[in-house]
């Protein structure tokens, strides 16, 4: 857990000040899909920590991960999330809807950016955790 949090500050870190590219997004949403509990309360400060350092709107990043945790919670019975191809849609359609609204554009090398580096994630955490687990593997 020290580790995720971890990688999720250093998410914050570069986003907020060498690329402005979903990075924390496509991390807390990886971190939603494979980790199922105890996650509400650190996407909320994620979020505020993202504002802080990015001199934006206070709290509108949180309120825009915690309708994506909402949204991941909703369909998660519905959907098999935890297949790659499906996680990897999900990354486009929220990087998207995040650079629309937060950055107000839509650049196509940011959005593949973003959605790459939580496919890398989804894969290692999803590998490792399935190490720790025992459980089955993820499918492609």
């Amino acid at each position: 857990m020290k580790l995720a949090l971890l990688i999720g500050f250093l998410t914050i870190l570069v986003e907020s000040t060498i690329l402005s590219v979903p990075l924390t997004l496509s991390y807390i949403l990886v971190m939603i899909i494979l980790f199922e509990t105890g996650t509400v309360f650190w996407i909320f400060l994620a979020g505020l920590l993202l504002d802080l350092f990015a001199h934006r709107l206070f709290g509108i990043s949180s309120l825009f991960f915690l309708f994506v945790f909402l949204a991941v919670r909703r369909y998660q019975e519905k959907i098999n999330v935890n297949h790659f191809f499906y996680t990897v849609l999900f990354l486009g359609i929220t990087c998207s809807l995040y650079l629309l609204l937060i950055y107000r554009y839509l650049n196509w090398e940011k959005l593949l950016l973003g959605v790459g580096f939580g496919a890398i994630v989804f894969l290692i955490l999803g590998k490792v955790q399935n190490n720790i687990k025992g459980r089955k593997k993820l499918t492609l």
